[in-house]
């Protein structure tokens, strides 16, 4: 929130509160701060945190090294220094935590989970991302350079020795001795003298895996793991919101359409429009919600073939009703809440779900989409291609994946009103498309196929 509601502006109160603020701590530590905040819906000023501001030292305008093959040039740098090291392509958040130690890591944008595994990052190429980022500062605090600039993917190709100068803006082939600081000179930690005991019980991440034994608030040793464990708790909960069973869905109302879908909506508040709101069951004109007319519009692709099959919990249906229970019982149906601005949805197609979380505002900061994708019918290796087959084409609509398993959860936040529509239209169409898709893939090769024609289709939109 702030102080100017659908302007994703800060008006003049909190900005002299802001100013003023930034003046008594700076008075505090001495020194000029890169300061972390937040307002809530009435103003309230927080401040998350407080450390030195490294101010880069102007330099003259930068000069290609002689005899050195220049791969990019003209990026803007957002942690100063220069390192050397392998180029590996990161496409999905889970893959960094398998690149070897001095990694130059080539990404979409600046990601905070790098920030988790700057330990084996020697610097970092994005083709999109800001100064003011978290992963800049915290690779400013450790002294690893990172640049933002156009065709990096293309220009530094995985497996390839660079050296990335962020000091001026440029990438070399190879790496170039003569530009690398000395092992024992400057470039390497900036912890402030003193702070090293403390970092241990404070920014130290030990709780990695929310699958482990120790992921537990016994397991938690620092601030850090404290986070993590409570972000990893609610997003459990946010996914468990309404019980298998239908529980919670009591008022719900049934979703009448043309599509082999039984899907329940319960409106938590302004997510349907007055003619639906007196009635027990309603139709897709009656959704008022952003986000779910958003996920439904693509779901409801007209060149999506449905055929006759009913789409509902086929595993559940299989394990418990011996034909006791009718495909439209809650118990096996797909559910959405919604509100005007708020979706919660989860789509049970056979033997796999994916379920939606989203907020899609007129306030860009406040808007996310946080989708998740599990099960199959088909092989393992049949599930992993299909999985293959997402991860490439959210990240290629710039979306943060990770798998684990045959499970896939991507990420996208902090984008305009009509961007995150447009990502939830996306997500509603693959929805759609790949609910039987695994099983008939095959290989790499025809996933690589289906990758470039759902997003032609999806580029191309509804007429």
């Amino acid at each position: 929130p702030c102080s100017e509601p659908d302007t994703g502006l800060v008006g003049p109160s909190l900005m002299t509160r802001l100013r003023d603020a930034g003046l008594v701590l700076e008075g505090l530590f001495g020194s000029p701060q890169d300061v972390e905040w937040a307002a809530d819906a009435e103003d309230r000023l927080y401040i998350l945190q407080s450390r030195p501001f490294h101010m880069d030292q102007p330099r003259p305008a930068p000069k290609a090294v002689s005899g050195a093959e220049v791969l990019l040039k003209d990026l803007t740098r957002a942690s100063a220094g220069v390192a050397a090291g392998t180029v590996r392509h990161l496409r999905t958040v889970g893959e960094v935590a398998s690149f070897p130690p001095g990694s130059v890591v080539v990404t979409a944008h600046l990601p905070p989970i790098l920030a988790q595994f700057m330990g084996r990052i020697a610097a970092v190429v994005a083709e999109a991302g800001s100064r003011a980022s978290h992963l800049a500062s915290v690779a400013r605090e450790n002294g690893i350079p990172v640049v933002v600039g156009p065709d990096a993917f293309a220009a530094l190709p995985e497996g390839s020795q660079v050296t990335v100068d962020a000091d001026a803006g440029m990438v070399y082939a190879g790496v170039v001795e003569r530009l690398l600081p000395p092992a024992d000179g400057p470039g390497g930690s900036r912890v402030e003298p003193g702070f090293e005991r403390i970092l241990p019980l404070t920014v130290r991440l030990s709780l990695t895996d929310p699958e482990a034994p120790e992921f537990t608030p016994e397991g938690c040793k620092s601030f850090h793991d404290l986070v993590r464990f409570c972000h990893e708790k609610g997003v459990a909960e946010m996914f468990s919101l309404v019980g298998r069973g239908g529980r919670g869905l009591a008022s719900s109302r049934k979703l009448k359409t043309e599509l082999p879908l039984v899907l329940y909506i319960l409106d938590l508040e302004n997510g349907l429009f007055e003619s639906g709101r007196s009635r027990d069951e309603v139709v897709p004109e009656d959704i008022k919600s952003q986000p779910m007319w958003a996920f439904w519009w693509g779901l409801a692709d007209p060149e999506v073939g449905w055929g006759d099959l009913v789409h509902v919990d086929w595993e559940e249906m299989d394990r418990i009703s011996a034909g006791i229970f009718t495909k439209n019982t809650r118990l096996l149906a797909s559910y959405a809440i919604i509100s005007a601005d708020y979706l919660h949805c989860m789509i049970r197609f056979g033997y796999h779900f994916s379920v939606l979380d989203s907020v899609c505002s007129a306030e860009a900061n406040s808007n996310y989409v946080h989708f998740r994708f599990k099960g199959g019918g088909g092989s393992l290796e049949q599930r992993l291609l299909r999985l293959e087959f997402l991860v490439e084409v959210l990240t290629r609509l710039g979306f943060d994946c990770s798998t684990r398993g045959d499970m896939l959860d991507a990420r996208y936040a902090r984008k305009s009103e009509g961007d995150t529509q447009k990502r939830l239209a996306a997500l509603g169409y693959l929805t759609a498309v790949t609910r039987l898709m695994d099983m008939g893939l095959k290989d790499r090769a025809q996933v690589a196929e289906l990758v470039e024609r759902h997003l032609a289709r999806i580029e191309r939109g509804r007429g």
